[in-house]
């Protein structure tokens, strides 16, 4: 359960919306915003006052649009969500070779979504957010579906690799792909507390050991 600061409370419902009504800030800066105070400050200090700061807005206007600073993380987290089956899609397209699509997704060198924080110390407070959050049942909900898109995101290109000959057709894309979906998730994890190696080489060295031996000879 996310627990607000004092000035969080609610303050008041969340008025609907007119039809055609011009919104004066974009869900989407708003939730690059609460990426970055959580990234910067912290889960602790992740309140709207904060979110409202960076935005030059008052709490008070986002706790109209939400309702709550509950609503508003829900709405941060399906976002996310949804940038990541953009990611996926975009790969698609710009690429020809599903195996290119595959590293430049798990690679992160084109998200659309929330950049990547080069920071360890951001990094780890993002993480740190999500392992928070898991513990509620609606939060836990949405980071199963992501996880589990992700995974699939990742076999589904894995398969294709193999039809257009690029991985060798005894690859076993299921495993390969699970195998895949917890090394680069690792290498986060570590990266957050030795970043004595760039994330981006971790990244790369995970990667290609991971392939490699399913590369045509």
């Amino acid at each position: 359960m996310c627990k607000g600061h004092p000035s969080d409370a609610v303050m008041t419902s969340q008025t609907p919306r007119r039809p055609g009504r011009p919104q004066s800030i974009s869900d989407d800066a708003i939730f690059r915003a609460t990426y970055r105070v959580m990234a910067e400050r912290g889960p602790a200090h992740l309140t709207l006052a904060a979110i409202a700061e960076v935005l030059d807005r008052s709490a008070p206007a986002l706790l109209k649009r939400f309702g709550t600073k509950r609503n508003l993380l829900l709405a941060f987290v399906r976002w996310s969500v949804g940038n990541n089956r953009t990611q996926f899609a975009e790969a698609r397209r710009t690429h020809v070779s599903p195996l290119a699509s595959l590293r430049a997704c798990l690679l992160m060198t084109e998200s659309p979504g929330v950049e990547m924080t080069i920071d360890p110390r951001g990094y780890a407070n993002t993480l740190q957010f999500y392992f928070q959050e898991v513990t509620d049942p609606e939060f836990h909900a949405i980071w199963t579906e992501w996880i589990r898109e992700y995974e699939e995101a990742i076999i589904d290109l894995l398969a294709d690799a193999v039809v257009a000959g690029e991985l060798v057709p005894t690859c076993d894309v299921v495993q390969v792909g699970r195998t895949l979906h917890v090394a680069m998730s690792g290498v986060g994890i570590l990266w957050a507390g030795d970043s004595r190696r760039s994330m981006a080489e971790r990244l790369r060295e995970a990667f290609d050991t991971v392939i490699a031996p399913f590369l045509p000879t």
